[in-house]
């Protein structure tokens, strides 16, 4: 049981808190990685990968690829 009910109250159990604790840390590290993505350049994967990969930074979507069938 995670939550103890005492008439109108309603309080956390140990293991209640203790699960609390581990989503806490989980939400926590969850935003630290995403910052960390977020800041992370990909300049120098744009020298290596080919042009249809590319992200395209003046509209924030990706290039479409070319088709086999042209001329």
């Amino acid at each position: 049981m995670l939550l103890a009910r005492a008439t109108r109250r309603i309080a956390p159990t140990p293991a209640g808190d203790t699960l609390y604790g581990y989503a806490r840390n989980m939400v926590g590290m969850e935003r630290e990685v995403r910052a960390r993505l977020r800041a992370a350049s990909i300049l120098p994967s744009s020298h290596c990968m080919p042009a249809r990969c590319r992200r395209s930074w003046r509209h924030r979507s990706w290039t479409s690829p070319r088709t086999v069938s042209e001329p």
